[in-house]
């Protein structure tokens, strides 16, 4: 596969899908994303850390390395019975729910890491912790119960994040820091464009 030429400072990595379809290009880049976290979130854990993933253990879920942790800060599908769901909103701030499984791969518990205020929607606040089943329970669940004992002291202020108070603090902090290493992404476009011309501009004799 011919790589584009560097421009403007940037350089390429050769991948494909295997049609032209935009969307599978697009799953192929996040199931990279998705690859590269949880080899990164696997050898923080080995080397001691405790780490917490922000968003779904996609790609982590038969691990036995533990405490990683899943934080996930939207409630797309009801994963407990009526009874139980409903008494979700109901948490306090830093009050975490009873640990429940999810299929046979992870544990999970819902834990509300601040107060959103009195306007807000009752599931405002509200993650969900998940961890691999792989290292058992009771390791799954010490390892929720230290997480969501220290979570809460990170979590955002509105007057600073719109996603206050799940968005945590640490990780507005690594965003902002990644947009600046990363550059005016109009340029990081300007030179994908260039390169793919030079890529397919004929050269002729030598």
């Amino acid at each position: 596969m011919a790589l584009p030429p560097q421009q403007g400072g940037w350089s390429w990595v050769a991948d494909a899908v295997e049609d032209n379809d935009l969307g599978l290009a697009r799953q192929r880049l996040q199931r990279r994303m998705r690859d590269g976290e949880g080899q990164l979130a696997e050898e923080l854990c080995s080397a001691g850390w405790s780490t917490v993933v922000d968003g779904p253990l996609n790609n982590i879920r038969r691990t036995r390395a533990v405490p990683i942790v899943g934080y996930v800060k939207t409630h797309h599908r009801r994963l407990l019975d009526p009874a139980s769901w409903a008494r979700v909103p109901l948490l306090e701030p830093a009050q975490r729910s009873s640990v429940f499984t999810f299929g046979d791969e992870l544990y999970d518990c819902y834990l509300r890491v601040g107060d959103a205020g009195l306007w807000a929607s009752p599931w405002a606040g509200i993650v969900r912790l998940e961890v691999p089943a792989g290292a058992g329970r009771q390791a799954a669940i010490d390892a929720l119960d230290a997480v969501a004992s220290w979570l809460p002291q990170y979590a955002s202020a509105a007057h600073r994040d719109k996603r206050a108070p799940v968005n945590l603090t640490p990780i507005a902090g690594l965003e902002t820091q990644l947009r600046r290493r990363a550059g005016d992404a109009r340029l990081a476009l300007r030179a994908v464009r260039d390169a793919i011309i030079q890529l397919n501009t004929p050269r002729g004799p030598s």
